[in-house]
């Protein structure tokens, strides 16, 4: 009978709450609309938080899973990608790691009734799958051996390559495809929620990876994960790591100054988008922060237009925790609602999120809104309806009753609520300060890069990557550049309209390339390990002349260099200011080995490599029938063009159909895509936290409109008694402006002092711009004096306009 009271008590409050709503849709309105905004916010980041930071891998225990680094001994955070042979060191060499498995991404022609496609591949020793826990959901994984050299060639499907191309035909298995004019056999089709690498879209297939063609210790293109044996800490499989490669430093040149580091998966996954996530994550804190402060001062204002029907409520016999509860009922009821309207908000938002930003996310698909966020939304929702709910039941039960009643005290009782919504009301305005002092910068930061030369002219030029094989006809330099470069570039460069044409191993500003290390032949020898290093790309004649890129001194590559003994390189203007600061660079040696020298021939302009915000690094060129060439193989086209980019498009795919058929043409793109590609990261930062800041800016104003029209509504009597003794309007309107500058100055204030402590987060974030910005934080300061101008102006006037009379007779 007890639990039925309490259930008939709260069905009644309800009931109540839904009347009152009602009865003031236009409150409602902004109450909900403001929770949801606040709690979406939180909804859509938490989200994306919680699926690349928190959410376990598909995999056997993933948080025992490690990725395994070469690093440089003297600069252990400077790592990368291992070479062949020190895997396999490591891996009969370690007694803390269980499994050990290498990996490398490519890509491969299948070719179907004469038709070639390109298809993503990753080549992967065999105990990859073993390793991870997880086997194919029909046929088999790859079995002991299958990955060493002589062994029939086997491949293994993904879920979405098989049902995209093969239309989830069972009878997949054993099924023979041309994979790079290989006869492959099809073993296994992984599960639909399989991917791998981590943090990575699932490639089309996995091929056993035998001894690679990049095999030498200095090489170093592996990828390398593992897992750590039962009972053994990430810290103790790191100090026997660095033992066994100071063993091979030891015994190996190409080791010199190498190390071993090793770093949790789910670290190596989440890598640079981390910090800007925890950002992302405390601002929509902030913006729930000021939804609760926005929603909390309206219900207690509210709350006072509400104080004499409680009192009646009281003296006809009701407790003051039964209105206490209702009043409670129905802030929670109002949370929920704007709850149900944030997660509808959201859940659209990720739909976007999911297409749009898997370019910058290491996700595998869709970002769900899963139990854990639905429960921290419920939660978020219940605890902020009773915590903004909490103070206006307490005050609304706790005046004198007579008091109440017969309107005395009301001074009193007005002037502790002015101080609480006064208080939220400067909190609010330094909030929106930190938010709008970060998103500036960062604004800053953005502007600075856009603004930032690249290096070379992006108008007109149409780039697309070229499916070359290595193997068959096409297995040497030589070779690919008889057979597939230099007609193509020919038939493209006799196309009307074309400008210029050329191919390359890398595009700049895509964030990855070749580095290695080399000496200038008559300078002194560097210390072994402690070799410079430069980036190393190989491109065709008129590359320079298809990227807008100036040959500084001496003279681009031409079809003749193809000499074996001291072959041509060209280099950048970095690199020509390192080695050569006082002399000439043109005729100097650059040595890669003991037997591989080659001679400057020419100094071009230097280019961003790496992106905008990277500063050009130094650069060797190494023409595309060179040796070097051997194992780095040009595979984008270049193209400058004064046609429009869809007939530039169509001419590079008339080119290619009609010089090299069984070649792919792919990922179809124009440079100043690129380019715009690289800022993707960085204006995603910008329009979230800008967005989130705007958001604040509004509420805050929303927040200050309503305590100056509050405080204006509560002293009609007081301006009335003021014009009847003379006071003009101006003077009332600079009355009530003060009132609202004042709080807004203090919020400005506390705002501007937290923004020095709270924007040092973002000190990583910044190009170009100090995070103590004086510009940026003057800005600010200005935008939210405005914008509390602006809220104030309204209720000043609205003061300047009562009628002394009419204000003293209603009182």
């Amino acid at each position: 009978m007890r639990h039925a009271h309490w259930v008939d008590q709260f069905v009644d409050d309800l009931r109540y709450s839904l009347r009152l709503i009602r009865r003031a849709p236009g409150f409602a309105a902004l109450v909900i609309g403001t929770l949801a905004v606040g709690i979406g916010a939180n909804a859509t980041i938490f989200s994306v938080v919680d699926a690349v930071l928190l959410r376990p891998f598909p995999y056997a225990q993933p948080d025992r899973l490690v990725q395994v680094f070469e690093s440089a001994r003297d600069k252990p955070l400077v790592y990368g990608n291992v070479s062949f042979p020190n895997y396999t060191d490591w891996r009969a060499s370690s007694r803390t790691l269980s499994q050990m498995a290498g990996i490398m991404g490519s890509g491969a022609n299948l070719t179907t009734n004469g038709e070639a496609e390109r298809v993503n591949t990753i080549a992967t020793t065999a105990n990859l799958f073993d390793m991870l826990g997880v086997h194919p959901a029909i046929g088999r994984g790859f079995a002991s051996g299958e990955d060493q050299p002589g062994r029939s060639r086997v491949a293994v499907l993904s879920d979405g390559f098989w049902r995209r191309r093969f239309a989830g035909d069972p009878g997949i298995i054993g099924r023979v495809l041309d994979i790079d004019g290989s006869p492959t056999t099809v073993i296994g089709v992984m599960p639909p929620d399989f991917f791998f690498p981590a943090g990575s879209r699932a490639p089309d297939l996995w091929l056993p990876l035998a001894t690679p063609m990049f095999s030498g210790r200095g090489q170093r293109f592996l990828d390398v994960y593992a897992r750590l044996a039962p009972g053994i800490s990430i810290g103790q499989a790191s100090v026997e790591m660095r033992q066994i490669a100071a063993r091979l430093e030891s015994q190996y040149e190409d080791d010199v100054n190498r190390s071993v580091r090793l770093m949790p998966l789910r670290e190596a996954v989440s890598g640079s988008v981390r910090e800007p996530l925890l950002v992302l994550l405390g601002a929509v804190v902030v913006v729930l922060i000021v939804a609760c402060a926005n929603v909390a001062s309206l219900l207690l204002a509210r709350a006072a237009t509400r104080q004499h029907d409680v009192a009646v409520r009281l003296a006809l016999g009701a407790g003051r925790g039964r209105i206490a509860g209702q009043l409670l009922t129905e802030s929670v009821t109002l949370a929920l609602a704007g709850a149900v309207l944030g997660t509808a908000g959201a859940w659209a938002v990720l739909r976007v999120v999911g297409s749009v930003g898997a370019r910058f996310l290491p996700i595998p698909g869709a970002i769900p809104l899963d139990w854990r966020v639905l429960l921290a939304l419920l939660v978020i929702s219940v605890g902020s309806g009773i915590l903004f709910g909490l103070a206006p039941a307490l005050r609304g039960t706790a005046a004198p009753l007579r008091d109440a009643l017969v309107g005395a005290g009301k001074a009193t009782a007005s002037a502790v609520r002015q101080r609480s919504r006064s208080t939220l009301v400067v909190a609010q305005v330094a909030l929106s300060v930190v938010l709008l002092v970060g998103a500036g910068l960062l604004l800053r930061t953005f502007l600075v890069l856009a603004h930032t030369t690249s290096g070379l002219e992006a108008d007109g030029v149409v780039t697309a990557r070229l499916s070359v094989p290595r193997g068959g006809a096409d297995s040497t330099p030589g070779r690919r550049a008889n057979r597939i470069f230099a007609p193509l570039l020919e038939q493209l460069r006799a196309t009307p309209g074309i400008v210029a044409a050329g191919v390359t191993t890398h595009i700049p500003l895509q964030r990855w390339g070749t580095a290695g290390s080399y000496w200038i032949i008559g300078h002194p020898k560097p210390v072994q390990g402690q070799e410079p290093t430069a980036e190393f790309r190989v491109i065709s004649p008129g590359y320079f002349a298809s990227l807008g890129i100036p040959i500084r001194r001496g003279r681009d590559f031409n079809d003749a260099d193809h000499t074996t003994a001291n072959e041509p390189v060209l280099v950048n203007e970095s690199f020509a200011r390192r080695e050569f600061p006082h002399e000439d660079p043109i005729g100097q040696r650059v040595a890669l080995d003991t037997n591989t020298v080659f001679t400057i021939v020419g100094v071009a302009g230097d280019v961003r490599q790496t992106g905008l915000a990277s500063p050009p690094l130094p650069e060797v060129y190494f023409g595309y029938r060179s040796g070097f060439a051997a194992w780095a193989t040009p595979t984008a086209l270049l193209v400058r063009s004064r046609l429009s980019t869809a007939a530039t498009v169509s001419a590079v795919r008339r080119a290619a159909t009609a010089v090299v058929p069984d070649i792919p043409v792919y990922a179809v793109s124009t440079m100043d895509e690129i380019i715009g590609s690289s800022l993707g990261t960085r204006r995603l930062n910008l329009w979230l936290i800008g967005s989130f800041g705007v958001i604040t800016l509004i509420l805050a104003a929303a927040g200050l409109y309503g305590v100056v029209a509050y405080t204006v509504a509560q002293r009609t009597r007081e301006v009335g008694i003021r014009m009847a003794l003379g006071a003009r309007r101006g003077d009332v309107v600079r009355l009530v402006l003060r009132y609202g500058a004042a709080r807004a100055v203090l919020g400005i204030a506390a705002g501007l002092a937290g923004a020095v402590v709270a924007t040092r987060v973002l000190a990583n974030m910044l190009v170009g711009v100090r995070v103590d910005d004086p510009l940026t934080y003057a800005m600010v300061a200005l935008l939210l004096a405005a914008t509390a101008l602006a809220a104030s102006w309204i209720p000043a006037r609205r003061a300047a306009r009562v009628d002394p009379m009419v204000a003293i007779r209603a009182e």
